[in-house]
């Protein structure tokens, strides 16, 4: 007897609401889904700067879209978009990355406390 294997949950439609609100919470942009697909194929087409890889899958990149530079967080392996960025909050995960800020040094600091 063969064992049906559980279905799929499908994020992709949820990733895309989830960017469509943060689209117009921050940047007062309302997408359609014809526009999230333009912006997602700027980004797999190379027609956007890579800002950093966050893992395998995830990547943040600047996109120009409608005359407007936006930051946009895109999942490979599902082939959406997850969420929109503001510049600020780019800004503080780059400084977050750079090892040689003081945000980081207390970082580690923290940490190595609560190991020992």
């Amino acid at each position: 007897m063969r064992r049906e294997r559980p279905r799929k949950k499908r994020k992709r439609p949820f990733m895309l609401l989830h960017a469509k609100k943060r689209a117009f919470q921050r940047y007062g942009l309302i997408l359609e889904d014809g526009d999230l697909q333009k912006i997602e194929n700027k980004i797999r087409k190379g027609n956007a700067e890579l800002q950093y890889k966050q893992s395998n899958a995830i990547s943040v990149w600047k996109v120009d879209y409608r005359g407007r530079e936006i930051v946009a967080v895109y999942n490979k392996k599902q082939k959406a978009l997850s969420t929109l960025l503001t510049r600020k909050q780019l800004e503080i995960n780059l400084n977050a990355l750079d090892k040689h800020t003081p945000e980081c040094e207390e970082l580690k600091g923290t940490k190595n406390k609560n190991l020992g």
